[in-house]
């Protein structure tokens, strides 16, 4: 099935309300001689196989990418702006310079460097499920990683009082 087939079977089964499942893998060969601006915008996606697929500069804003199937997927500069992609996979998945402003990752499966450079951008609240896209991430704040970390300078503090009460409970060897 060609591209722009597919992509107008996509719009006719979103303008009847169906939920869109199918497999759904375009090599970059492929998306080299069609046009890679595509809109999935409100889509219901969930549970699509976009395996080492090619979709930059895609628009996925709103739609609704839950349990999809994206490893290794080549996704950059790519808008998810209030997208769903709760328990979706990313492993290994390019998402360099896309917009993920109010996206939910609630379980989602991403690498540690992938989610890094997203939590840099990450910012908002996703309009369907309500969820933080910072926390859905797991990203943290520096200071509050600083605070937990024991040998921290910046971290809290234990009082003199305290130390002295450790101290009295020390074993004495030599006098």
């Amino acid at each position: 099935m060609s591209f722009v087939r597919l992509f107008s079977f996509l719009n006719k089964a979103k303008q009847r309300g169906k939920k869109l499942t199918f497999f759904f893998s375009l090599s970059l060969q492929q998306q080299k001689t069609q046009n890679s601006k595509c809109k999935f915008t409100g889509a219901n996606l969930q549970g699509a196989y976009l395996m080492k697929g090619a979709f930059p500069y895609t628009d996925f804003s709103n739609a609704n990418l839950s349990d999809t199937l994206a490893d290794r997927a080549v996704l950059v500069e790519s808008n998810f702006d209030g997208a769903v992609l709760a328990r979706a996979v990313l492993t290994r998945s390019d998402l360099t310079g896309s917009s993920i402003k109010g996206a939910d990752f609630t379980n989602a499966l991403v690498d540690r460097a992938q989610q890094i450079a997203l939590c840099r951008v990450a910012d908002g609240t996703n309009p369907t499920t309500g969820a933080d896209t910072r926390q859905s991430l797991g990203c943290g704040s520096r200071r509050r990683r600083l605070e937990s970390t024991p040998s921290s300078a910046e971290g809290p503090q234990v009082s003199e009082a305290d130390k002295e009460a450790f101290r009295a409970t020390l074993p004495v060897y030599r006098k």
